[in-house]
């Protein structure tokens, strides 16, 4: 079995419906390629949502009404967040209070992650993670791979990044010691990194250590048979290419930036990732 973790980006949206999208047109693209059934499917992978958007929302929905007097939330408010149809969220783009909503958990939604300490984001990601894995021995991990999007490709590559290159779990307040026999059966089962819509290059400005001489300490994680495939679209405001971070250095890693086209303009080629042909294409392809 091999699992695949699917993480979201910014909260208050619903990102149940993108998941089981995606995890459909997946599997209906490897079956075809493959002349196989969908119980073959099923047979060899796990798909599973990690949502953790619940331990930011309270919070900043408390800060939108508080700062903005608001009684309620309008419908109007969340269309570039939660729009239900393209009418409602190009509505929303002329909207002051809809941005303010989208900025309110955008931005919150970042400030609360980078907060190492008590991150409640990173705690979520872990225990979901680390609950289909509870009952297997350390040597005997099965194979798993990370897809994110926006920022939830950031929490997906900081969670390999720590485990693969620091030997550690990444960082939240009172996480559990791992065995280096778990730490490394984590290592040996993980498989792929899939980001899409993604920031990782301006959260490498967190580190101060890298950042300077064009981030020549960077090193990528992800190496041997493992791969890391980059979605990004050019009216994707928030994607940026990562390959070129690497491509001077002695071990480059096996990173692969592909360009698909999501949309003509934000917020739908941001969002438009999970539906994107394309991107379903490449990913069956990481699969044997």
């Amino acid at each position: 079995m091999h699992y695949i973790f699917l993480i979201h980006g910014i909260g208050d949206g619903t990102p149940s419906d993108d998941f089981s999208k995606f995890g459909e047109n997946l599997a209906a693209k490897f079956c075809k390629e493959r002349k196989l059934t969908l119980d073959d499917w099923k047979d060899r992978f796990k798909v599973l949502p990690v949502l953790w958007d619940d331990a930011t929302a309270d919070a900043e929905l408390s800060i939108f009404k508080m700062s903005f007097d608001k009684d309620g939330v309008a419908k109007s408010d969340r269309a570039l967040v939660g729009g239900s149809n393209f009418l409602e969220t190009a509505l929303g783009l002329f909207d002051t209070s809809a941005w303010r909503y989208f900025m309110t958990f955008f931005v919150g939604d970042v400030i609360a992650y980078v907060d190492e300490q008590d991150n409640g984001i990173r705690r979520r990601v872990w225990e979901t993670i680390s609950e289909q894995f509870k009952d297997c021995p350390d040597d005997q991990i099965p194979e798993y791979s990370i897809f994110g999007h926006s920022l939830g490709s950031v929490i997906a590559y900081d969670y390999m990044y720590s485990i693969l290159t620091r030997g550690q779990l990444f960082d939240f307040k009172n996480k559990p010691e791992l065995s280096a026999a778990r730490l490394k059966g984590l290592s040996d089962g993980f498989k792929n990194l899939v980001t899409f819509g993604s920031p990782i290059a301006l959260f490498w400005m967190r580190w101060g250590d890298v950042w300077p001489h064009d981030f020549a300490k960077l090193t990528n994680p992800i190496q041997g048979d493992r791969r890391w495939l980059n979605f990004w679209c050019h009216h994707d405001l928030v994607a940026y290419p990562l390959r070129g971070y690497f491509s001077d250095k002695p071990s480059p890693g096996n990173i692969e930036d592909i360009k698909v086209n999501t949309g003509i303009a934000m917020p739908w080629a941001h969002t438009g990732y999970w539906k994107s042909r394309r991107m379903v294409s490449e990913i069956s392809k990481l699969f044997p």
